[in-house]
């Protein structure tokens, strides 16, 4: 299964890294917009959206939204900017609620359980979509800053897998996914740390900011892990084991965007408020 995890990923990090610094604006934003609706698909298959045609609809309408946010993101205001990203960081604080607060099911009926999980795709999927564009488009450092986020949690994501592996003994949230651990979550801290520091030489930052950015890049990573384990909780509610199997080893495309779900808008969020983003 590691093998074929590793060859998948040989043969998507190219696709990524040219959508990211050889793509047009125009292929860029179509390009990840296409990933989040096979992602919206998916979100509507873990959340048990079960009729066809509102499965279609629901696709339909992130479509919508996702092109309304690229028009926003051409169309920039930087006023915007902050607003609809402290609605999405808003998000994802209920996010860690219903984590902690989860016991293995919601309590509340069927239907109301499946519209509260269509909502929260809309917020998981549109909030991302629309950070990467502001990254690539609007900020200083445009692709790189791209690049580096899926950096920062590619590196995260394989710290807490061979430490947890390794050392795993406390489960981080045993309901929602059994198989994270604290010893995880230290690995995954402790690489980016590394990461952090080498990503500030590498974006010149001053050393009066480079704490400040290697904590932004702290807290990206802690809320990477967030999406992650909402994601699982969607599945685990659903009684769903993968939200598909479009790539072989890793499952579907909300398996491998869940952590970028949150890190993207979180890590755009915290440059701006720490003032490095203009």
């Amino acid at each position: 299964m590691l093998k074929l995890r590793v060859l998948t990923a040989l043969a998507l990090v190219p696709l990524v890294v040219w959508s990211i610094y050889g793509a047009s604006t125009q292929i860029f934003a179509l390009a990840f917009a296409c990933v989040f609706l096979v992602g919206a698909w998916e979100w509507g298959y873990i959340s048990r959206i079960g009729k066809p045609m509102a499965h279609v609809f629901y696709v339909v309408l992130l479509a919508l939204m996702l092109g309304s946010l690229w028009y926003i993101a051409n169309d920039m205001q930087f006023s915007v900017v902050p607003a609809i990203l402290m609605i999405v960081f808003a998000f994802w604080l209920l996010a860690i609620i219903s984590i902690v607060r989860f016991k293995g099911s919601l309590a509340s009926a069927p239907t109301v359980r499946l519209l509260l999980f269509l909502l929260a795709g809309i917020f998981v999927l549109c909030g991302s979509y629309y950070a990467l564009l502001v990254l690539r488009e609007n900020t200083e450092f445009g692709p790189n800053y791209v690049m580096f986020v899926f950096i920062l949690i590619w590196v995260a994501d394989t710290g807490a897998y061979f430490s947890g592996r390794q050392w795993g003994r406390h489960k981080l949230a045993p309901v929602v996914s059994p198989g994270k651990s604290w010893e995880g979550v230290v690995g995954a801290l402790g690489c980016t740390l590394l990461i952090g520091w080498a990503g500030g030489v590498y974006f010149d930052v001053a050393k009066s900011q480079l704490l400040p950015f290697i904590i932004v890049c702290l807290i990206t990573v802690m809320f990477s892990i967030v999406g992650d384990l909402f994601e699982s909780l969607v599945k685990r509610s659903g009684g769903v084991k993968d939200s598909g199997n479009i790539l072989p080893g890793h499952g579907g495309v909300m398996d491998r965007i869940d952590s970028l779900t949150a890190a993207a808008p979180v890590f755009l969020l915290s440059v701006w408020v720490t003032g490095n983003l203009w």
